[in-house]
């Protein structure tokens, strides 16, 4: 049976493109401990926190070390198992949840949204 675990493989380029980033857009400096940790993790596979879901970002499990960090969209390549298609999030509490058409936790309606986004051709 395959794993079904929410998982994005790392850009090999992780440290590099980290550092790009924040020196193209102006930023006065980069977190080098980040830096190193994108080093380490580039080119692999990592599991997602799927407890707290994005649209455009990832929080991932450090294969190595069990602290979450933020894995930014323009630092992985590939998403594989997403489950943002059948989970919402609550843009007023912040709550993920399974699609419904209401909030789980605080029970409003008109604050969720789908997290992932289908692509329109223009």
């Amino acid at each position: 049976m395959a794993d079904k675990t929410m998982q994005v493989v790392i850009k090999d380029n992780a440290k590099q493109a980290y550092i790009g980033y924040m020196v193209h857009s102006c930023r006065t400096s980069y977190s080098d401990s980040y830096a190193e940790i994108m080093d380490r993790l580039s080119g692999r596979t990592c599991e997602v926190d799927t407890r707290h879901l994005f649209k455009t970002s990832f929080n991932v499990i450090d294969p190595d070390n069990p602290e979450i960090i933020i894995d930014v969209r323009w630092l992985f390549c590939e998403v594989i198992n997403d489950i943002r298609g059948q989970k919402m999030k609550c843009t007023y509490c912040g709550e993920t949840q399974d699609i419904d058409t209401k909030c789980s936790k605080c029970n409003k309606t008109d604050y969720l949204e789908n997290l992932l986004v289908q692509r329109q051709n223009i």
